[in-house]
């Protein structure tokens, strides 16, 4: 539990000694008539320049979390400091307006009646002198000076999205909230712009919490990435390792397009019906499994290799989708299980009802979850 040892009526000072350490322990939020558990236990530190993604389907809390950071909802339980500073818990709630966080929403919520110089002037404090100072530089940061005079109905979806981050750092924030800002943007338009925004933030020193269903989108961005699931915090860590190590079967869903495949444990191998996987090839850090325990394995799209059966048959080929640099197979299993199978080389390309033999690639050792 973190000690209170500081006055909330210091707030203002302090926030402009140190950027952006956000300390979050054990926080829980419910909506109203508080059964409904949106946040459940939640515990995260985010370090000053940190851009950090929180990865989450549809409802899993990623919204009402950056809102508890910001300041728009009451918690229930828990901490949340801002540079040391005690800005939310069950007792007190520090408001919005003196958190100095930026927030950019989904549909960048600009100001239609004033002008690119004009939304991004509207949260700067200072004199003149020093608010046409700050202007300039994030008309320069975000590359829009240009368009200074334009008003946001005169701009692209991408030029709008940058005038948003430019309002949401013009006020010399400790930190920027982000929810889904991409998602209105065409893929190719997001995946420029993504990076775009982060090289931004990156370059202002300002830490970064992004959230998004999109895990191309958080494994490209983030110095870390969180994955979310019904309101807990499932498991935080660089974009590599959670990838290579991830802690269980739904955060390894998450990240990848992980291929399944069920086994059991048997004299230090795990038997599935496409043949064995030794021991040595599963994570260290996974569970210790018993004889005879029932296990699925998560294999990465690498891992898996199919051929033209000969002889030994695993299973048929019902459905052949092309994916530019490669093509997905999905083989109905002799159990009457799928399982997708990639051929990157895309040398033998096999047809729909062809029979074809799998075996395993492992070049890097596995994770195995109990079933």
């Amino acid at each position: 539990m973190f000690e209170d040892n500081k006055t909330i009526g210091s707030y203002h000072s302090d926030f402009e000694k140190e950027k952006g350490l956000i300390e979050v322990e054990n926080l829980k939020c419910s909506y109203p008539p508080f059964d409904q558990i949106v946040l459940d236990d939640l515990s995260l530190v985010i370090n000053s320049g940190e851009f950090v993604t929180i990865l989450g389907h549809s409802g899993s809390g990623k919204t009402t979390l950056l809102r508890s950071l910001a300041g728009f909802e009451i918690i229930q339980e828990g901490y949340i400091r801002i540079n040391g500073i005690l800005a939310s818990t069950s007792w007190t709630h520090l408001p919005p307006e003196k958190r100095k966080i930026g927030f950019i929403f989904q549909d960048y919520a600009l100001f239609p009646h004033l002008t690119v110089r004009q939304n991004i002037s509207f949260g700067i404090v200072g004199n003149k002198n020093y608010k046409k100072k700050r202007e300039n530089y994030i008309l320069d940061l975000i590359g829009l000076k240009k368009q200074d005079n334009r008003y946001p109905h005169q701009l692209s979806g991408g030029q709008q999205q940058r005038v948003a981050l430019g309002r949401a750092l013009a006020p010399n924030p400790v930190a920027i909230l982000m929810d889904e800002p991409f998602s209105n943007l065409d893929r190719q338009l997001r995946s420029s712009l993504s990076r775009e925004v982060r090289d931004i933030i990156k370059s202002s020193g300002i830490t970064a919490i992004l959230v998004t269903h999109d895990r191309e989108e958080a494994m490209v961005l983030s110095d870390r990435v969180g994955v979310l699931v019904d309101g807990k915090l499932i498991q935080i860590s660089e974009p590599e390792k959670l990838y290579r190590f991830p802690a269980s079967l739904e955060v390894s869903r998450m990240i990848s397009e992980t291929r399944l495949i069920q086994g059991i444990v048997q004299k230090r191998h795990i038997n599935t019906e496409i043949g064995k996987i030794s021991i040595e090839k599963i994570q260290s850090g996974n569970s210790t499994f018993n004889e005879g325990s029932s296990i699925i394995a998560s294999l990465r799209p690498e891992d898996l290799t199919i051929k033209k059966s000969n002889s030994e048959t695993h299973g048929t080929i019902v459905r052949k989708e092309f994916s530019g640099n490669n093509l997905i197979y999905c083989v109905e299993l002799k159990s009457g299980d799928f399982l997708h199978v990639d051929n990157f080389n895309r040398i033998d390309s096999l047809d729909e009802g062809e029979h074809v033999s799998l075996d395993f690639s492992l070049r890097n050792p596995i994770s195995v979850f109990p079933k």
